[in-house]
């Protein structure tokens, strides 16, 4: 795996987890750098797999020791990574199998031996303007999200099933929300989330707090305020004088009636 070399796109600056601090941009960068370009054979949980471009085996040790970043750390980075849907990880009593998702995206069919390049120039030229192509019509597919959205999907706490909370958050907004309201709500929530050390398989779906039936409500002005439900103060009845005669300051002893 020393040999070669891989594509490292500007969009990693964008990336909130990755770049959270060096040490998860280390790691990041660990993962690519390690994973297989080509599909070669590897043993895993005492069974022969084949590993696909993308795949690596290591362990947590193996990253701590290679990058001096402390174990402990390396397991909540690979967690946060996982967490938000950029690697996959299957683990043994051993080491772990960790695929990075999206890794053709940006890497397909790009990594060329160096001594291909002058015999094969032309069709190599060709090659890599069709990966182009490809990568192009893939990342208008992830483009399709509003910036609005973008803002929401990222302060969410649980990134699982993004089109389906996507097509959620449309019908809310044709139902007369707005994108402010629902960026406050997925903040609200993923603040209660955090103070309440919320699991993230209790954390609601994105499309689920987007439902129909409206939960997200709770945790906008007026609804859910540290975790009792309030609400704004009921217009005054012009009708009811004797509350308006408290409300004025009346006691007792000076209340004659009406």
């Amino acid at each position: 795996m020393s040999d070669g070399w891989i594509k490292l796109h500007r969009k990693t600056l964008e990336n909130p987890v990755a770049c959270k601090d060096a040490d998860y941009l280390a790691v990041w960068i660990y993962l690519l750098l390690k994973a297989t370009h080509d599909e070669i054979p590897a043993n895993f949980r005492g069974h022969k797999i084949v590993l696909k471009p993308g795949q690596l085996i290591t362990g947590r040790m193996k990253i701590a020791s290679d990058l001096s970043v402390n174990e402990s750390k390396v397991k909540r980075i690979l967690s946060a990574f996982k967490n938000d849907q950029q690697i996959d990880q299957q683990t043994s009593n051993k080491n772990s199998l960790i695929t990075i998702l999206n890794w053709n995206m940006y890497q397909k069919n790009d990594q060329q031996g160096g001594q291909q390049m002058t015999s094969k120039r032309p069709a190599d030229d060709q090659q890599v303007t069709t990966n182009k192509k490809e990568r192009t019509k893939e990342c208008k597919k992830e483009n399709i999200y509003s910036p609005g959205f973008a803002e929401f999907w990222r302060v969410y706490p649980r990134k699982v099933e993004k089109g389906n909370c996507y097509k959620k958050y449309q019908a809310r907004l044709r139902d007369g929300f707005s994108e402010a309201q629902l960026f406050e709500a997925a903040e609200k929530y993923a603040a209660e989330c955090k103070r309440n050390r919320t699991e993230q398989k209790y954390i609601k779906h994105g499309s689920t707090f987007l439902s129909d039936a409206l939960p997200f409500e709770d945790f906008l002005k007026g609804g859910m305020t540290d975790g009792n439900r309030t609400g704004p103060d009921p217009e005054p009845d012009p009708d009811d004088l004797v509350s308006q005669a408290i409300a004025a300051g009346v006691t007792g002893d000076g209340f004659e009636g009406f």
